[in-house]
């Protein structure tokens, strides 16, 4: 059993600066395009924008295919993976006992849920689809964690998150291939070298 210190709360720390989407510019712009946000405030349109993410989140942990952004930006479901390979320390409990503690997963037989994004589908490929990126926000990996253990079986399986955009693909190139049709001339013979 491993002695947990209780970490200096006063010690320097890093921040790394966030990035807020939401400035006054980007208002401005939404107002410009539509024509039904031009007398809201700017709390009203963040509350609009709020209020369509809460929607699409809980949608995907709803759904067992998850969500297809607008504008085909890629898909957002949710994945059951195998438990990690590294121990996974539950702090708070640590600290409280004085000993490391760690996260069996009892609930899920040691699954975890992973927030998973892929732009890997036919109708998401677009010029540099690639670059793109997907972070969940705050409560969005609340809610997706709080909830999991209750319904852990119906989401996918993926064994880790590169088999997911694998398998995604050989899927698509599997349906393509049966899915077109190939008409061989009656007149056809195969042993005719001519």
């Amino acid at each position: 059993m491993t002695i947990v210190k209780q970490p200096d709360l006063k010690a320097p720390r890093f921040r790394e600066g966030a990035l807020n989407l939401m400035t006054n510019k980007m208002i401005e712009k939404i107002k410009a395009k539509t024509s039904k946000a031009k007398d809201m405030s700017y709390m009203d349109v963040r509350k609009v924008i709020n209020a369509f993410n809460g929607a699409l989140w809980n949608h995907v942990i709803e759904s067992r295919d998850g969500v297809d952004l607008p504008e085909f930006l890629g898909r957002v479901f949710i994945a059951t993976c195998p438990p990690p390979k590294k121990v996974n320390i539950d702090i708070p409990k640590s600290l409280k006992l004085g000993v490391k503690v760690t996260h069996r997963n009892w609930e899920t037989d040691g699954h975890l849920g992973k927030v998973v994004y892929t732009v890997y589908d036919v109708k998401h490929m677009f010029k540099h689809h690639d670059l793109w990126g997907f972070k969940a926000g705050r409560e969005f990996k609340r809610s997706v964690s709080s909830r999991y253990p209750d319904n852990w079986t119906m989401y996918k399986r993926a064994e880790n998150i590169r088999s997911i955009e694998e398998r995604v693909k050989k899927h698509k190139k599997r349906d393509f291939v049966l899915n077109r049709s190939i008409t061989v001339p009656d007149n056809y013979n195969e042993f005719d070298l001519d």
